[in-house]
């Protein structure tokens, strides 16, 4: 026996309404909103996090500047002796402070003489400079020496970060 609709219905509609929600999935303009609603959010915080980025890097390189500093003129806190003490002169270059300069050699009566590396002398992503001797963005440090003051200069950010200081003699 076939079962019989009843008035104004059919088989069909009896088992399966189209108008019940939960037999159907997403409409296309549903899942066009929730698009819309994560590319707003998404657009608001993306800038922020690059901030945040930018600001690790600052921080990240004004560390190793200071562990630049420390390598060439050595730290009284922690008694380690730098570039200037053990050789008795400035760098001619940032490189000094990981290889061993052409008077490095180690004077067994006065005991001047490299005693480096002085920072860390890994060259992470082969580009041929130690990672040290370069700011968060991996741009190689400059270097200048000018009448008693050393400067290390960061280009790699937005702004040019620098720090200078001065140095009395060379060695003790």
């Amino acid at each position: 026996m076939v079962p019989r609709a009843g008035k104004n219905q059919s088989i069909i509609s009896q088992k399966h309404s189209f108008k019940d929600r939960s037999l159907t999935g997403f409409t296309l303009i549903e899942c066009v909103m929730v698009m819309v609603i994560i590319g707003i959010i998404a657009s608001v915080l993306i800038p922020k996090f690059g901030d945040l980025q930018e600001t690790a890097r600052i921080q990240a390189t004004k560390a190793e500047m200071a562990e630049l500093i420390s390598a060439i003129a050595g730290n009284v806190d922690t008694q380690f002796h730098g570039f200037i003490p053990h050789m008795y002169r400035v760098p001619t270059g940032l490189s000094e402070l990981v290889n061993t300069p052409a008077d490095g050699a180690i004077d067994p009566v006065s005991g001047t003489g490299w005693y480096g590396p002085y920072v860390d002398d890994k060259d992470n992503d082969s580009n041929g400079t130690a990672d040290s001797l370069e700011d968060a963005w991996g741009v190689d440090y400059g270097y200048a020496t000018t009448d008693g003051a050393i400067t290390i200069t960061s280009t790699g950010g937005t702004d040019d970060i620098e720090v200078s200081f001065q140095y009395e003699g060379t060695g003790g």
